[in-house]
């Protein structure tokens, strides 16, 4: 399930079916880990990366860097939509500066719409303190962020604990 976050004017929150197809979205943030990091191997990233040897072995080499630096890494070689690769976390560090450093490069390219999908597959348990700390990050930073619509990509189980922490947006 996806809710959609609209940040501009009066926050408004809406309940949406994905879609299948992810170049109808203008970009999305991945966290940088393995092409088939989910249940049923269902992949994200598009066919020429995950097809091509050369562009296979560039993206390692990315998210490797993503990860060993903890910085954003942007992709729009395949755009749309431009691939936004955010390092793994546990769930309970500090994300501050990662998110900064997102929404810097989504306001560097002017993207209007993100679609998150770091919580499509939720292991454990639902990750309060990193959805807090984006609330929190939109709260202070709304007046700078040129994204209008944020998307959020949520295991169906964790559906109405997002939608409740999101109410402390409005």
């Amino acid at each position: 399930m996806v809710v959609n976050i609209n940040l501009k004017d009066k926050i408004c929150i809406i309940q949406e079916q994905i879609k299948s197809n992810f170049e109808l979205y203008e970009s999305v943030s991945l966290t940088a880990g393995d092409f088939t990091a989910n249940p049923g191997h269902f992949n994200l990233l598009p066919y020429k990366l995950t097809e091509n040897l050369a562009y296979k072995d560039a993206y390692y080499a990315s998210i490797d860097k993503v990860n060993t630096t903890k910085e954003i890494g942007v992709m729009d070689l395949f755009a749309p939509p431009t691939y936004f690769f955010v390092p793994k976390t546990k769930g309970k560090e500090n994300i501050e500066s990662m998110l900064q450093d997102l929404f810097n490069a989504i306001n560097t390219l002017n993207k209007k719409t993100l679609l998150m999908t770091h919580w499509m597959v939720i292991k454990t348990n639902f990750p309060e303190n990193e959805i807090n700390a984006l609330i929190e990050f939109i709260k202070l930073n709304r007046t700078n962020i040129v994204l209008e619509n944020l998307l959020i990509d949520i295991d169906d189980r964790y559906l109405n604990e997002l939608i409740t922490c999101l109410e402390k947006l409005k």
